[in-house]
């Protein structure tokens, strides 16, 4: 049976009057009034804990890079063509090891200057003995051949490379028979113990940092190392851009696991401080953007408060602004609220 569009519209007419009618209720006064109530399933079901008050260390940590405690780089004065290369990448080496030599035909030039020299001063030391000469043209041969030895020492020193240092070859950048170019070192060692690395903290840590405090290093790379060192150099200045000074920490590293170029992280105790915390797990971070928050709960609504993290420790975060001691914020469960949303507690952490 179909109804024709003319019966369909008084019976819709008629159900909507009927839904706005129970929309509606009569107060004593005779006047209609609109209700409203809370869904039950509306309400969250939520854990919380208590804002307080906590003595931690007082940890600053920074990230940097390991750097070696001294960077040699070996080249000789002069372009030349290498004969032979004696060490290899990652070799250690001694302080006036023998690296590699260059082409001999300089030196050997040189080295039958210094012989003509030689020759010459003593056919002139004899007629200066006799008379035969003035002391003035002596004492020229004589600085001629000092000259030619000047020269063939450089030209020798140039020619023999030596390590000016105890360490570890980080770099070979040729292969016998290969011209040196004057762009780029023919070997690079480095003294990789101790290691340095550089750090700027702010300048309201200036006169708590001292030099010789100790400091932890750990690195990604070594998740289960932890290496001691101790502030070795405090600039005496403060940057006016940034606002920071530069240390440099000093760490030994007998077994050479730090090496240069390496990140690291590095923590100074600076003693125990009071913080207001709150567990780690109520912090909600924003998707998209560096803000963060909690949500604290108040007549069983839950309030969205954005704060300021000062840092985490473990279980606790240290919070500088937008909560107080005394503040019951949500933990479980805080990751699936919005602001106002009705909640019910589940369960009280202290």
């Amino acid at each position: 049976m179909f109804l024709s569009i003319r019966t369909v519209a008084p019976i819709a007419l008629s159900l909507a009057l009927l839904s706005l009618t129970s929309c509606h209720s009569a107060s004593k006064d005779g006047k209609t009034s609109f209700s409203h109530t809370i869904d039950s399933t509306d309400i969250k079901h939520v854990e919380v804990a208590t804002v307080s008050v906590q003595t931690l260390p007082d940890l600053q940590e920074y990230t940097s890079t390991v750097e070696a405690k001294v960077t040699n780089q070996i080249a000789p004065q002069m372009a030349s063509r290498i004969k032979r290369i004696y060490v290899e990448v990652g070799q250690q080496v001694s302080r006036g090891q023998l690296l590699a030599e260059m082409d001999h035909s300089q030196l050997e030039q040189a080295r039958l200057q210094v012989e003509e020299r030689k020759s010459a001063l003593a056919r002139i030391d004899e007629l200066y003995k006799i008379g035969g000469i003035s002391q003035s043209e002596w004492e020229a041969t004589r600085r001629a051949l000092t000259l030619a030895q000047t020269s063939y020492n450089n030209i020798k020193e140039n020619t023999q490379l030596r390590s000016p240092i105890s360490g570890v070859v980080t770099a070979r950048n040729y292969d016998a028979g290969d011209m040196m170019s004057p762009q780029m070192p023919l070997l690079v060692v480095e003294r990789v113990n101790p290691v340095v690395l550089r750090v700027n903290p702010s300048e309201r840590y200036y006169g708590q940092m001292t030099k010789g405090m100790p400091v932890t290093i750990t690195s990604e790379s070594l998740p289960d190392e932890t290496f001691a060192g101790k502030i070795s150099l405090k600039y005496p200045t403060i940057n006016p851009q940034t606002h920071t000074f530069t240390m440099e920490i000093e760490a030994t590293n007998p077994e050479r696991k730090l090496v240069p170029g390496q990140y690291a992280r590095i923590s100074i105790n600076l003693g125990d401080k009071e913080y207001t915390v709150v567990p780690t797990e109520s912090i909600v971070k924003q998707i998209g953007s560096a803000e963060q928050c909690v949500y604290i709960v108040r007549d069983g609504i839950a309030h969205r408060q954005v704060v300021l993290v000062e840092r985490t420790i473990g279980k606790y975060t240290a919070i500088s602004e937008g909560v107080s001691p005394g503040d019951v914020v949500v933990t479980t469960g805080a990751s699936i609220l919005s602001d106002q949303m009705p909640v019910q507690v589940s369960q009280a952490q202290q």
